[in-house]
C-alpha cells in the first residue's frame, strides 16, 4: 500500500515542481498544461482512493474479521485505486474549451462556461474525494467504537502497580495514596 502512496506522492510532487518554475509552465503547450492538471488531479483522486483502501482494510479485519478476504483481495484494491483516481479525472484532458497558465498567480487557467466547469469538477473530482472522505470517517467512528469496548473489557482485567487498577472505583483508588 504504502508503494502506490509513494507513486501518487512522487506524480504529485514532480507536477508541484513543475508549477512552481513560472518560465517552465509559461513555455507549454495547451496539451502539456492538461496532462499536468490531469496528472495532479488525478494522484490527488488515487491517494483518496488509496486510503478509502486502507478503511476497506478495517473493516475486513477489525469489524467483520474477514482476513482471509482482504488478504486475498489486497493486491487488487490497491491497483484499483490508484487506476481510478486517474481514470476518473481523465476528463480533464478534454472537457474544457481551452486551458492556459497564468504566470501572474501561477495557476492553471480554465476556459470555459463557469456552471459547466463547476458541476464537471465537482464530478470528476470533489463528489469522489467528499465519499472517500465520509467512508473514512464512518469506518474510523465504527473502528474506534469497536476498539474502545475491547479495550474497557480488557482494562477490567488489567492490574496496574501498587495495586492500583482500572477497575476500582474511586474511593478505593483514594485509599491506597
Amino acid at each position: 500500500m504504502t508503494a502506490w502512496i509513494a507513486v501518487c506522492d512522487t506524480i504529485y510532487s514532480t507536477c508541484q515542481l513543475c508549477v512552481f518554475n513560472n518560465d517552465f509552465m509559461s513555455s507549454r503547450s495547451e496539451m502539456n498544461l492538461r496532462v499536468i492538471h490531469w496528472l495532479m488531479s488525478g494522484s490527488i483522486l488515487s491517494f483518496a482512493f488509496l486510503a478509502a483502501c486502507v478503511g476497506i482494510q478495517l473493516v475486513l479485519t477489525v469489524l467483520s474479521k474477514n482476513t482471509a478476504i482482504a488478504r486475498r483481495i489486497q493486491p487488487w484494491y490497491e491497483a484499483t485505486g490508484l487506476l481510478l483516481g486517474f481514470l476518473i479525472t481523465h476528463p480533464f484532458l478534454y472537457l474544457y474549451e481551452k486551458v492556459q497558465w497564468a504566470p501572474k498567480s501561477q495557476a492553471f487557467h480554465i476556459i470555459s462556461d463557469h456552471t459547466y466547469y463547476r458541476a464537471t469538477s465537482w464530478l470528476t473530482m470533489w463528489a469522489w474525494l467528499t465519499m472517500c472522505c465520509t467512508f473514512l470517517l464512518v469506518v474510523g467512528i465504527l473502528v474506534f467504537y469497536k476498539m474502545f469496548f475491547a479495550f474497557a473489557d480488557y482494562a477490567k482485567l488489567a492490574v496496574f502497580p501498587e495495586g492500583n487498577d482500572l477497575s476500582d472505583s474511586p474511593t478505593q483508588a483514594r485509599e491506597v495514596r
